[in-house]
């Protein structure tokens, strides 16, 4: 049992060392699902959470939202952004909508 384990063990090691050069030249594309937090505006009732998706390709990136109501009980529309990332890994996003009269 000792044995198995440690070769197991060996060749994991071996994989990670092998790997490390291979880490470091990751590509970030793919997609992601997150939570984007809103804090209080003027006219809604509380913090609002929203589910965020983020595509990315390269070195661009398209984002979307739903867009909520004055107090997040109905989506109103969805929210699309595009941008880039930097070669650091920073994300610049930028988009235009309008809802319920105002533009953001």
């Amino acid at each position: 049992m000792y044995a198995r384990f440690a070769s197991a063990a060996g060749l994991l090691l071996a994989i990670s060392a092998s790997g490390v050069g291979f880490a470091q030249q990751q590509s970030l594309d793919g997609a992601y699902r997150g939570t984007l937090v809103c804090e209080p505006l003027p006219g809604t009732l509380s913090i609002l959470r929203a589910p965020l998706d983020i595509i990315v390709t390269g070195a661009t990136i398209f984002a979307t939202r739903p867009i909520f109501n004055r107090d997040g009980s109905l989506v109103v529309g969805t929210e699309i952004a595009t941008g880039a990332i930097s070669v650091d890994g920073t994300l610049h996003l930028s988009s235009i909508w309008a809802a319920d009269g105002g533009d953001f």
